[in-house]
């Protein structure tokens, strides 16, 4: 007699919560993950206190602001123990971020409220914001077809990101935004007229370097994020329901009203629109900026999504639930890589082929070094950019490296992982890492240990290419009790090669407790 078959557990639905600390405002939304793939939306809160206008004018969060930022917080926290929130998710972008004090703001936060708040890199919110595009337009923009641009205009910043077929081929964070272009007319004089005259000129000369940063006339389609674009979305389109996602809107008709709702004077716009004053001093701003954006493109519409950070968040805890996601945001890293790589002028055949070796190399040696899917990837994006040391110089070329990849942001990745990468990619030649280098000796323990086993591998795999040629195609490998055989052809001269292995075999060696040896191939 046969046994039943146990059912599957049925995945129990979890109330979550994700809090955005931003420039201009601190926004929560808490909803609801149903597995496999539904995020139920329950209450959203937002309140105005605008971190950036101390941030970007002296430098550091004044205690008014932090006192007032905790006392949203424990509102905050009051409302999720009404819905029985079971976990959360806290960030802190740009204002945070740039303050000389965000030690002491963090630890106010957590003392008085509970709350463990982390600051988000650029090209982690990046990475965010576009999973939350992607899910929110899926079926009404082709990510896998077009070229678009992804323009966020924010208090204290600018995100620009151009994606080709669904990767990020150029991704940019320009550090103004509608606060700090506002910041500017602090001490100025003159009628209203005068005064937005020279925001306008502030706007212009602000964002000349955009389209020479990013070729935005590639882009097919725009999308505009936001909360100013969307309050212009709601204005133009005032009879569509309150919980609409997106907008597309004639590019003729977006630039016009962008021009007529920038002209407002801040006062009109509060009593006028019922908006907090905060929300009406960025307004204008910002869509002078989006203005100049759109004006830069050659799109016939621009499309308004609804779609945020915290939306991307709420992606990431459903797919932390669920294991979906993670192949797809892992090809958007490596293409960032790859651009970057592009931009320092790398040989892309070289370094491509490189990091097909040493995730060849990973994959073989999984037991000898216990690494898992993230460290995998961390590997392939430090041999994409191996040698972009070389657009400064060839001499020392390992150590310019380290530099150009600690100084980027690589879509997706945050700055302790940029930091792995840098460090990698810096020991692919030369010197094994040492006590006396400040920038491994700054990585924990733990850390300086994945850079050494991602290090050796990298300095196997690019001793294989030593000529740039890619002769060594898919090696064999086997692992012996005291050596790694890379089998290759028998016709293929690698003498090249063996001097080179020989040479940066050591760090293998010592880690892994066997050499690395190319061998000829029986077959």
């Amino acid at each position: 007699m046969n046994e039943p078959v146990p059912s599957r557990p049925v995945p129990v639905p979890k109330v979550v919560a994700v809090i955005d600390v931003g420039s201009s405002g601190i926004r929560m939304e808490i909803a609801e993950l149903r597995p496999p793939a539904e995020i139920q939306h329950l209450e959203s809160l937002h309140r105005s206190i605008l971190l950036g206008n101390d941030t970007f004018h002296t430098g550091r969060l004044s205690n008014e602001s932090i006192q007032a930022t905790c006392e949203a917080l424990r509102k905050f926290r009051r409302a999720m123990d009404n819905l029985g929130v079971i976990t959360y998710r806290a960030v802190a972008t740009n204002a945070v971020r740039e303050a000389e004090n965000s030690d002491a703001f963090i630890d106010r936060v957590h003392m008085t409220t509970g709350f463990n708040l982390e600051i988000l890199n650029g090209a982690e919110q990046s990475r965010l914001t576009y999973a939350a595009v992607q899910h929110s337009l899926s079926g009404l923009v082709d990510f896998q077809s077009d070229v678009i641009a992804l323009v966020e205009v924010g208090g204290g910043a600018v995100d620009v990101m151009l994606l080709d077929r669904g990767e990020a081929v150029y991704a940019d964070t320009f550090a103004f935004g509608a606060i700090r272009i506002r910041q500017a007319l602090r001490n100025s004089r003159g009628t209203a007229q005068e005064r937005n005259s020279f925001l306008r000129h502030l706007v212009r000369t602000a964002t000349l370097n955009i389209p020479r940063a990013i070729p935005l006339t590639r882009a097919h389609v725009l999308i505009a994020l936001g909360g100013d674009v969307r309050f212009l979305a709601h204005q133009l389109f005032p009879q569509t329901p309150p919980a609409s996602r997106s907008w597309s809107v004639p590019r003729a008709q977006f630039l016009e009203a962008c021009g007529r709702m920038a002209e407002e004077d801040v006062d009109r716009l509060t009593e006028d629109y019922h908006l907090s004053y905060g929300d009406a001093a960025t307004l204008s701003p910002a869509l002078m900026i989006y203005e100049k954006i759109v004006e830069a493109t050659p799109v016939d519409a621009v499309v308004i999504s609804s779609a945020s950070v915290r939306d991307g968040l709420l992606l990431d805890m459903l797919h932390q639930e669920t294991g979906q996601g993670e192949e797809v945001f892992s090809r958007q890293i490596v293409g960032s890589a790859v651009a970057l790589a592009r931009k320092y002028q790398v040989d892309e055949k070289h370094a491509t082929h490189v990091a097909r070796l040493a995730l060849g190399l990973f994959d073989a040696l999984k037991a000898d070094h216990g690494l898992g899917g993230r460290e995998r990837l961390l590997l392939e994006v430090a041999a994409v950019l191996h040698e972009i040391g070389s657009f400064v110089h060839n001499r020392s070329h390992h150590k310019h490296t380290q530099y150009l990849i600690a100084s980027s942001e690589i879509f997706g990745l945050d700055k302790y992982e940029v930091d792995i990468v840098a460090n990698v990619a810096r020991y692919h030649r030369r010197s094994t890492p040492q006590p006396t280098h400040p920038a491994y000796m700054a990585l924990d323990r733990a850390e300086r240990m994945v850079v050494c086993k991602l290090a050796a591998i990298l300095r196997v795999a690019d001793s294989l290419d030593k000529d740039h040629l890619q002769q060594i195609q898919s090696p064999r490998l086997v692992r012996g009790p005291a050596e790694l055989q890379i089998l290759v052809p028998r016709d293929l001269d690698v003498r090249l090669g063996e001097v080179n292995l020989e040479e940066k075999g050591d760090l293998f060696r010592e880690i892994f407790g066997i050499r690395p040896v190319i061998l000829p191939s029986a077959s």
